[in-house]
């Protein structure tokens, strides 16, 4: 779609963990942010890179979008019993439509394919980390 844009933010919950922001939008122009450790504080991410992701990186992450059923998630998926460990958050705009969801300890098939997916199509250096996809 001519308006889809994704942003996926991802960190740890702990005081002084790193953040990492991915933003990509319909021509595939890509930007990597990150907001180091111990920098929460000032709550500013740092740009790191500038990318493009090319047209068929772009309709296989729309693809995986579109099968995840995006729209239909819930706004938030949290584990309540941990109170450590990371975050996620995903907002995606295609056809007119703006969704946001995020997760916090707690695998989710549907969303964490998304985040996968973000990081296949960007740069081996700009990458979301999450513990719900490394592990």
């Amino acid at each position: 779609p001519r308006d889809f844009k994704i942003t996926a933010i991802s960190g740890g919950i702990a005081p002084g963990s790193p953040h990492y922001k991915i933003e990509i939008d319909a021509k595939g122009n890509g930007i990597y942010w990150e907001m180091p450790e111990n920098s929460a504080a000032v709550s500013a991410f740092i740009e790191k890179n500038r990318f493009t992701v090319k047209d068929a990186a772009l309709r296989f992450l729309y693809g995986v979008i579109k099968d995840a059923d995006f729209f239909a998630l819930k706004k938030e998926y949290i584990a309540e019993n941990i109170l450590d460990g990371s975050y996620a958050r995903l907002t995606i705009t295609a056809d007119k439509k703006t969704h946001t969801v995020r997760t916090r300890n707690q695998a989710l098939k549907a969303f964490d394919g998304i985040m996968l997916a973000v990081n296949i199509v960007t740069p081996l250096n700009n990458k979301i980390v999450n513990n719900e996809i490394i592990e």
